[in-house]
Order: C-alpha cells, then sequence, then structure tokens
C-alpha cells in the first residue's frame, strides 16, 4: 500500500515540473535526423543538435531557438557548405546567448548582407568556429548584424563590397583571427562595427579605398595585432584614394594593439582619418605615400611608439595629425621629406627625432630604447623619455601592464607627474644580467709560415636582482679593433647557450678561439656579450657587453 503511495506522489511531483526544468535533448544528424535544419525544427530550447563529421550542403535557420548546435566529435568539425544559395546561418535576431554555435566550418554562403552569417542582431555565441569563403553583395562577407559573443573563431577568405570578414557588428569578439578577407570598398576585415575587439589577429586583410584592416569603426580594441592588411587604389598624391592601410575612421579606442606592416597606395599606412583614442600602441614599419605611421588623425594620440615606418613623399612617422598628441615617441622612420612629422600641429611631451623646433616639451637625440630593431622599445635607464611626459588621467598602465606613473628618476622632467614618453613606462626589472672575463690571455705556436694562434681565457655572467633568468640565453664572442660592438664585428669561437641562470647565481664561459694560419689577435679587443638576442627582459642592457683588450 505504502509504495503504491510513494510511486503516485512522485508521479505528481514530476507532472508539476516547471518546463524550463525538464531534461535537454540531444538531437543527432544525420541520424535519425537527416538534416540539420531537421534537427533545428524539431529542438526545443535548451536542446542541443550534434552533427557528426562531413559536409552538409545546407542554409540554415534558427528560428529564435536558444538552442546549441555543435561538432558530435571536436576533432573534426563538420561543414554546413551554403552553395551560394544564401547565407550559410540565419538567426531571427531573437536569441539569447544560450543560443551557440560551436565547433564548425560555415562556407560557402552568400547574400545581400551576410554571407556566412546573418545575424538580425542575434545575441548568440560562436565558440571555435570557421566561417570561410562566403560572399556578400552589400556588406559583411562573413558575418553580419551579430550582437553576441564570438570567440576563438576564423574568419577568412570572405569577400564583400564593404566589411569582406565582418560588419555592422557589436558585442564581443575575442581571442579570434580575422584574415585574408577583402572588401571592393571598404573595410576589408572590419566594416562599421562598434564591438569590444580584443586580442585578435586581424591581418592580411585588403579594401580597395578605405581601412584594410578596420573602416569607421566606433568600438573598443585592445590587444590586437593589426598587420599585412592594405589598402590599393591609386590617385594623385594630393588627392589620394586609398586611406589607412590598417585602420581608418576609427571613432572609439584602440589600446595595447601592434599595428605594423601594413600599406596604403595613399596615406596612413597604420591609421588614417581617425578621431578615436589611441593609447599605448606601437605603430611600426608602416608604408604609405603620406604620413606612413598615422595620417589626418584629429583625437587623443596619447603613449604610443611610432617606428620605422616609411612614406614615398611626406611624413614618415605622421602626417598632418591633430593638436593632441602626447607622450609619443617617434623615431626611426623615413621618408622624401620630413621623415618623422608633417604638419601645423606639434606633439606636446613627446620625443620627436631630429626635431628643430623650439617647444621645450619636446625632445630630441636618442631616445635609448633595447633594441628597436627587434621590435623592443622598453626604455633603458639612461633615456631621456623616463618622466618627461605629461600626466593622463585615463592612461593608468604601459602596453605591458605596468602601472603607470612610475618615478623612474630623480630628475625634474615633464610637467611633474613621472609619466614616461612612448607605450613603455621604465620600471626596473627585477633581473639584470651583468658580464665580465675574468682573464684572457694568447699564446702562439710554430715557424713562421705555419704560425697558429689561440685565445682563451674565461667569461662570467652574473644574474643580478631577485629574478632568475628562466628561459635560456645566448653568449657570443666577438673579435674588435675597438671596444665597441657594431655589425662589422665578425663573431668568433662556439655560440654558447646558457639554459637558465638563478637569482644571484653566475656562469662561467670558458674562452677558447682559434685564429686563422699567420695570425694574430695583437691590438685586438675581445668582445663577449651575454645574451645577444635580447631574451631577457633586464633592467640595464648595457652591462651585458665585457670586453678584453687589447690583446697583447
Amino acid at each position: 500500500m505504502s509504495c503504491k503511495l510513494v510511486t503516485r506522489g512522485l508521479l505528481l511531483s514530476a507532472a508539476l515540473l516547471p518546463m524550463s526544468m525538464a531534461s535537454a535533448t540531444d538531437l543527432n544528424v544525420p541520424l535519425p535526423y537527416t538534416t540539420i535544419q531537421a534537427a533545428i525544427n524539431a529542438a526545443a530550447s535548451g536542446d542541443t543538435v550534434q552533427i557528426q563529421p562531413g559536409t552538409y550542403n545546407e542554409n540554415i535557420t534558427i528560428g529564435g531557438k536558444n538552442i546549441t548546435i555543435k561538432a558530435f566529435n571536436t576533432s573534426f568539425p563538420p561543414v554546413i557548405d551554403g552553395q551560394q544559395k544564401g547565407p550559410v546561418v540565419t538567426f531571427s535576431g531573437a536569441e539569447s546567448n544560450k543560443c551557440s554555435l560551436r565547433n564548425l566550418t560555415l562556407q560557402n554562403g552568400k547574400g545581400a548582407n551576410g554571407g556566412g552569417i546573418k545575424g538580425n542582431g542575434t545575441l548568440a555565441t560562436l565558440k571555435n568556429v570557421t566561417i570561410g569563403a562566403n560572399d556578400a553583395t552589400g556588406s559583411g562577407g562573413g558575418i553580419h548584424g551579430f550582437s553576441g559573443l564570438i570567440q576563438n573563431c576564423t574568419i577568412t577568405l570572405n569577400e564583400a563590397v564593404n566589411g569582406g570578414g565582418i560588419a555592422e557588428c557589436d558585442g564581443v569578439i575575442e581571442n579570434s583571427i580575422i584574415t585574408i578577407n577583402k572588401a571592393s570598398a571598404t573595410g576589408g576585415g572590419f566594416y562599421n562595427c562598434e564591438a569590444v575587439v580584443q586580442f585578435c589577429e586581424i591581418t592580411k586583410n585588403e579594401a580597395a579605398t578605405r581601412g584594410g584592416g578596420v573602416h569607421q569603426d566606433k568600438g573598443i580594441h585592445i590587444g590586437n595585432l593589426i598587420s599585412g592588411n592594405t589598402v590599393t587604389a591609386t590617385g594623385p598624391t594630393n588627392s589620394p584614394a586609398a586611406f589607412g592601410g590598417g585602420l581608418n575612421d576609427m571613432q572609439g579606442t584602440v589600446s595595447l594593439c601592434l599595428i605594423a606592416e601594413n600599406g596604403s597606395a595613399g596615406d596612413g599606412g597604420g591609421v588614417a582619418n581617425s578621431t578615436g583614442v589611441f593609447h599605448n600602441n606601437i605603430i611600426q614599419e608602416n608604408g604609405a605615400r603620406r604620413g606612413a605611421g598615422m595620417s589626418n588623425c584629429t583625437g587623443k594620440v596619447e603613449n604610443n611608439t611610432i617606428y620605422g615606418n616609411v612614406a614615398s613623399h611626406n611624413g614618415g612617422g605622421c602626417h598632418n595629425m591633430g593638436n593632441e598628441v602626447t607622450n609619443t615617441l617617434i623615431f626611426g622612420n623615413s621618408a622624401a621629406a620630413n621623415q618623422q612629422w608633417e604638419g601645423a600641429n606639434v606633439p606636446h611631451y613627446s620625443f620627436v627625432q631630429n626635431w628643430i623646433g623650439s617647444e621645450p616639451d619636446i625632445i630630441t637625440g636618442d631616445p635609448m630604447v633595447v633594441d628597436a630593431a627587434r621590435g623592443r622599445f622598453q626604455l633603458l635607464p639612461q633615456s631621456p623619455c623616463i618622466d618627461a611626459g605629461k600626466f593622463v588621467p585615463h592612461v593608468t598602465v604601459d602596453n605591458e601592464g605596468d602601472a603607470r606613473p612610475h618615478d623612474g628618476t630623480p630628475e625634474p622632467r615633464g610637467d611633474g607627474s613621472n609619466f614616461d614618453i612612448g607605450a613603455d613606462e621604465y620600471v626596473p626589472d627585477n633581473l639584470d644580467l651583468a658580464s665580465t672575463f675574468l682573464d684572457v690571455t694568447t699564446k702562439y705556436k710554430g715557424k713562421p709560415g705555419k704560425m697558429k694562434g689561440q685565445i682563451k681565457g674565461k667569461f662570467l655572467v652574473v644574474a643580478n636582482g631577485t629574478d632568475s633568468a628562466e628561459v635560456p640565453f645566448g653568449v657570443q664572442l666577438f673579435l674588435s679593433d675597438d671596444n665597441m660592438l657594431d655589425p662589422t664585428d665578425q663573431p668568433v669561437g662556439k655560440f654558447v647557450t646558457v639554459k637558465k641562470l638563478k637569482s644571484g647565481k653566475s656562469k662561467k664561459v670558458k674562452v677558447s678561439v682559434k685564429l686563422p694560419l699567420n695570425t694574430t689577435a695583437t691590438g685586438k679587443f675581445v668582445l663577449g656579450w651575454a645574451d645577444t638576442s635580447n631574451t631577457i627582459a633586464e633592467g640595464d642592457e648595457y652591462n651585458n657587453l665585457a670586453v678584453a683588450g687589447p690583446l697583447p
């Protein structure tokens, strides 16, 4: 009797459970559902459509359902091929972030706006999805109108008139690759978006006229690599048809980005025509006819490093900028005229190489960075850029995450706020390699015509500070005519790798160099360089070079 009562009570309780607590269902494709769309049609919110490996020629519609559509086996993502009959995936726009697509490839779709995905403002989620080789006759070859999260995705080889990769999207786009997309007009990678785009690679995209990488963006870009993008349209030098190889018409905030090796057939190899805020970026080795680094930017440009950009005509570093360039390091750029800076306005509290004006807050000379040729723009302890900047309230860290400001020198500089110039704030590292020779001797033997010579000795490397060198670094010897290491000095002896060096410890490296037959090292200097590739971040890079000589 009691058993029957318990059973009846359980059945009654189950009937009273709210619908939201009902168990979700897995719907498998191609068995029992022969198509993805059939499984979607049968699904209810909370269900999962699981797709076996293979290629499915479909154009699917989500229809506002908060379901998950994913690969059955993440190692073998299924391919959904739109056959150029419409967008591969169409959202209604009513989906929440509980709707997601995961571990899929969407290809060969076509639409007026949105060839791969037509979002209609959906809040759905994309994770580990590849959107490739889709077309739009309007905007968004890969994705259009998406307002949810795009994470760990690849958007590639898509084409459109505007926004070859992504158009008119907001939400969050992170840890994704947007590459080799093409726009016949503007925005090779991005067009008219208002998203938070962070830690993404925006590379090798192309547009005809504006924004090879990004055009007309009102969002926030943080920590992105923006490289190898181009705008190709030609026109007269004074009336160009192409603007912004990397970025054009940025109206939001661009921070902690590397903007490098982009190209414009007109103005602004790196950045052009922007009113937004740029801070803590490195703008490096871009090319254009005018303003290879930045051109016609009137917004706040603060604590950036602009280096190695090349203009075939004017303004290698900057061209025709606004009046709000502050704390910016501009050097090593080249052009036919005005290599570093061109325009009526002047920067403030900045370093400009070879500056000839009389502005007291602009410094020139040698900025003293670790190794600009290798992209290491950290300031050395002797740099005149330390504490020489102006207070900028919203720039509280540098491009490595170090806090700004940091009082790096007792000298009064800048406006007294201790802000440094450039993307790096000088904060002494807790590790410093120092090198010295313990002894160096020469030895010769043999008869005239057959004389052999050898240099022998010991080279010492010490790890000062509280941190250890946890990664391998190299030691190389050079034979020089003077006590300075320069590119003409040839390495001698074996390259030695030091695997690691604990704090406070030292490493002896044996010196043994055989000289060419019948030659001597008399009058020469032996130079020893620790950490030849600058792999270790240090407080002082100059004491890595030890000198012995001149030899007897």
